[in-house]
C-alpha cells in the first residue's frame, strides 16, 4: 500500500507547521503557497545554450511575449514549425521580431506541447539572444519535471514506499533549486540533471504513481536532496519501513510537510495512518 504511513505534521489546511525553518523556507512559502487554489510550482530548465539555431515547433494555439518589455507580440491560433535564430536586428522564427532579443512562447493550455530539435516539452519556452547565439529555457510544472528526471534515474522497479520517499526528496531538491538559483533566467541545466522533457516521462515504472500520491509533500529542512540512495531506501521498504521512516533515517531530525493542501493525497494507497517522524523514530496513530 503506497505511503501507508506519513508524518503527523502533514497539515490538511495550513501549509506548514510552526516549526518550519526561516530563510530559504520562507522564500519557498512565498513563492508557492497561496490561500487561493494553488498554482503549479514551476522550475526553469536550461535546455540549450549558446547555439546558432534550433528547430522549434509549437503544436497548437500559443501567445508570444517579449518578457523584457513585458509586451505581447502576438497570438497564433494554429501550430508553427520553423528554425529559430538570432539575427543582427533581433530574433527570427519564420517571421522576424525586429528589436526583440528575447521571447516567451506560452501555450494556450497544457495539452499544447513544444518540440525543440526533436524533443517534446510541456510548459513555456523562453528564447534569449546572447551575443548572436541563442539559449533556450523551458519553464515547466515541477511535477512534470520530476516525472522526466526520475523516469531515467529509476528505470528499475523498486518498492512503492522507496519510490515515494525518492519522490519527496527529489521534489524538495527541485523546490530548493527553483528558489535559490544564482541565475535569474534558469534554475537548473538540463544536461546536469538529465532532463529530456516529456518524451521520457510517464513510464510504467511507479514514478508517476509516487508523484501523484505524494503531491506537494516535501522535507521540512530545505536544501539539496540529490544524494538520495534508492538502493538503501528499497532495502528499508522491503523490510516494512514507510516512506516517512525511510526519509527520517536518511535525513535525521526532519519531517514531511505540505507545500499546499493535497486533495489527491489519498487517491492512491488509501492512506490510513500517519507517522510522527523525528530523530529517526516513528510513532503510529490512526487518523480514521
Amino acid at each position: 500500500m503506497l505511503i501507508r504511513t506519513l508524518t503527523t505534521t502533514l497539515l490538511a489546511v495550513a501549509p506548514f507547521a510552526a516549526t518550519a525553518q526561516g530563510g530559504i523556507w520562507d522564500s519557498i512559502k512565498s513563492a508557492f503557497v497561496s490561500s487561493e487554489k494553488p498554482k503549479p510550482p514551476m522550475i526553469k530548465v536550461l535546455i540549450a545554450h549558446d547555439i546558432d539555431a534550433a528547430m522549434l515547433e509549437v503544436k497548437g494555439k500559443y501567445n508570444i511575449i517579449d518578457p523584457y518589455k513585458n509586451t505581447r507580440l502576438g497570438t497564433r491560433f494554429v501550430g508553427k514549425a520553423h528554425l529559430i535564430q538570432a539575427l543582427a536586428g533581433g530574433l527570427k522564427w519564420g517571421e522576424e521580431f525586429p528589436g526583440t532579443y528575447q521571447i516567451e512562447i506560452i501555450p494556450d493550455d497544457n495539452t499544447v506541447t513544444t518540440v525543440i530539435d526533436g524533443i517534446e516539452y510541456h510548459g513555456n519556452i523562453y528564447i534569449y539572444d546572447i551575443g548572436g547565439t541563442i539559449s533556450i529555457v523551458n519553464e515547466v510544472d515541477i511535477e512534470d519535471y520530476l516525472s522526466s528526471i526520475l523516469a531515467l534515474q529509476y528505470e528499475k522497479p523498486v518498492a512503492e514506499e522507496a519510490m515515494a520517499a525518492a519522490a519527496i526528496a527529489a521534489r524538495t531538491d527541485a523546490y530548493y533549486k527553483a528558489t535559490n538559483a544564482p541565475n535569474p533566467y534558469w534554475h537548473v541545466d538540463a544536461k546536469k540533471v538529465n532532463y529530456l522533457g516529456n518524451g521520457v516521462a510517464h513510464r510504467k515504472n511507479g514514478v508517476d504513481e509516487a508523484l501523484a500520491a505524494t503531491r506537494y509533500m516535501v522535507i521540512n529542512r530545505v536544501g539539496a536532496y540529490d544524494n538520495f540512495s534508492i538502493a538503501e531506501a528499497d532495502k528499508a521498504a522491503k523490510k516494512g519501513d514507510s516512506a516517512a521512516k525511510i526519509l527520517a533515517k536518511s535525513y535525521p531530525n526532519t519531517t514531511i510537510e505540505l507545500i499546499h493542501k493535497n486533495p489527491n493525497a489519498t487517491s492512491i494507497g488509501n492512506i490510513a495512518e500517519r507517522d510522527e517522524v523525528k530523530s529517526g523514530s516513528a510513532t503510529k496513530r490512526s487518523v480514521r
